[in-house]
């Protein structure tokens, strides 16, 4: 029954880290939208001829990341969703930056 608890300990007390126990495609995909995310840019820069030329990550296409940011977002309202109280106020925050408009809506509680 503590199987789960055990291995944890046993892998991060010889190495450090729990990344054996991480599937590579999945680590992959990780360090594709990590990319993507940190570099504001769109999905569809896996598919471009220069990324792929450079990186050491396999090749992904845009469905895949669209479709795996598409259940980070359902994953991180459900989180949200449970976290917030039944009331709670809502705060509207804008800002222009040249053409470009941005938007952003929190929760505070």
């Amino acid at each position: 029954p503590r199987f789960e608890v055990e291995m944890e300990a046993a892998s991060t007390a010889a190495t450090g880290t729990l990344i054996p126990w991480v599937r590579q495609k999945a680590s992959n995909r990780y360090a594709w939208i990590d990319w993507i995310v940190k570099g504001n840019l769109p999905f569809a820069f896996v598919e471009m001829e220069t990324t792929r030329k450079y990186p050491n990550l396999v090749p992904v296409c845009e469905e895949t990341i669209t479709h795996d940011m598409e259940l980070i977002t359902k994953a991180a309202a459900k989180n949200i969703g449970e976290e917030l109280p039944k009331d709670f106020g809502v705060i509207p925050d804008d800002c222009t930056f040249g053409s470009e408009y941005y938007m952003a809506v929190y929760g505070c509680y």
